[in-house]
């Protein structure tokens, strides 16, 4: 079995896999300003599983944008660290990284570009989380950039901070474009707002490299991204996980 987590900004996901790489538990743990409390979950829950060793468990991969996670692990992994496996800039992938720094690149989009890259080919890849990153593939395997966009929900929180709004507002599909009240506004406002923008987007991309690139959605924003895009989409949640397993596998 080999475990991959993939640490964003607010939450741990963690997915198990088995030698023929399908996921056989998946699990979400939120940090709530404190990753290491986060991390202890995560590793006593194992370790129940799996025992004190960790019998059965041949790799732990660690894909993480947040600065000091690798330390938490290690921490809690105690003398079963030497199973860690850390992606980076230096990770072998299939692909050639064109960003001007490349070690700036952050290994969730990294793994996002390798996993999305080997099953789809040329792609615009949408991760909608904390930020929104448009990353481009190209059918060389050539990855030159992308877009980093404020996200859904932490747009949505400063709004209605600044407006003195409930910060609790759920978003759900939308079925009515006007609204007709200030929550009903907002939904409609976001949910085809931030679709006419990533169709924009995706539309300005496909102009330089090419109308055949896929549209591959994934974080976790990435359905309610899907629903508002009147464009194909193939939507990927575990794309960081398998990316980074791919990446893990092909060291």
């Amino acid at each position: 079995m080999i475990v991959v987590l993939d640490a964003g900004n607010t939450s741990l996901k963690a997915g198990e896999f088995t030698v023929d790489g399908t996921i056989s538990r998946k699990n979400v743990y939120y940090f709530n300003d404190s990753p290491g409390k986060a991390v202890s979950l995560f590793v006593n829950e194992l370790k129940l599983n799996y025992g004190s060793d960790l019998s059965g468990i041949h790799g732990i991969v660690v894909c993480s944008v947040k600065k000091n996670f690798l330390q938490y692990v290690k921490n809690e992994l105690g003398l079963n660290r030497g199973l860690i496996y850390e992606i980076t800039h230096d990770s072998k992938t299939s692909i050639i990284n064109g960003y001007d720094n490349p070690e700036k690149l952050g290994n969730d989009r990294l793994a996002a570009v390798e996993e999305c890259y080997s099953t789809h080919g040329s792609a615009i890849i949408i991760d909608a989380g904390t930020a929104i990153t448009v990353d481009v593939v190209e059918k060389s395997g050539f990855y030159p950039g992308g877009l980093i966009i404020p996200g859904i929900g932490t747009s949505l929180k400063v709004l209605c901070i600044d407006a003195n709004l409930p910060t609790d507002i759920e978003l759900t599909e939308v079925v009515d474009l006007i609204g007709k009240n200030t929550y009903s506004g907002i939904r409609a406002g976001i949910f085809y707002g931030w679709g006419a923008m990533m169709e924009g987007v995706c539309s300005k991309i496909r102009l330089l490299y090419g109308s055949e690139m896929k549209i591959v959605v994934t974080g976790g924003y990435g359905l309610f991204l899907a629903a508002s895009m009147s464009f194909k989409v193939i939507n990927e949640p575990d794309l960081v996980l398998k990316g980074s397993l791919r990446i893990f596998n092909n060291r």
